[in-house]
């Protein structure tokens, strides 16, 4: 869960720089920064799901297939 949060705050701390830094949202500039956070999320999201998908339960709690 920690990694997960951690993730969801880099995304919006560089979300905001980019909304400040492009204030139109039809920039090109944004757009194209915005795509990028999109793929840096989806390539984190992935390489933690992996670990998670690896991980056993708690002792008592039931893996669900």
């Amino acid at each position: 869960m920690h990694d997960l949060r951690e993730l969801q705050n880099t995304l919006k701390l560089r979300w905001d720089k980019v909304r400040l830094a492009h204030p139109d949202a039809l920039a090109r500039e944004r757009v194209a920064h915005a795509l990028a956070l999109l793929d840096s999320v989806q390539s984190k999201r992935e390489e933690i799901g992996k670990y998670l998908g690896n991980a056993e339960p708690s002792p008592g709690v039931e893996r669900k297939s």
